[in-house]
């Protein structure tokens, strides 16, 4: 860790929603590269990861887990979508106020919650 990071205050919105966006990365590419060595190794080991199998899986699968699932995981998409936006827009140099740095936090967050409400229960 940095030594300079120390000057900054906790209760400062950016540096959070950076160590989250940062985590919800590893999430969302260690997933899919243990999803891709798993589907790689499946036949090797005798494991049925093929399309017909996750869709069996899936079929089976009461809504309410399947909704709950799709909603974890389109939240993690949807906060590190927009968040990385955000950042997209802080490298141009827009957004640093202090004031802008809060609304954009709780515009990220709003975001969210909706991507990931229509990413688990609409599509």
């Amino acid at each position: 860790m940095a030594p300079h990071l120390s000057i900054y205050k906790l209760d400062q919105t950016w540096l959070g929603t950076s160590a989250i966006n940062r985590v919800t990365g590893i999430i969302l590419s260690g997933g899919m590269y243990l999803y891709a060595g798993v589907y790689v190794i499946a036949p090797l080991a005798g494991w049925h990861l093929e399309s017909m199998s996750l869709a069996a899986v899936a079929a089976a699968t009461p809504f309410a887990i399947k909704a709950g699932i799709k909603t974890m995981l389109g939240g993690t998409f949807a906060f590190h979508f927009f968040n990385s936006i955000r950042h997209l827009m802080w490298d141009a140099g827009v957004g640093f106020g202090k004031q802008n740095i809060a609304r954009g936090t709780w515009f990220v967050w709003g975001l969210t919650a909706v991507g990931a409400l229509y990413l688990g229960l609409v599509l």
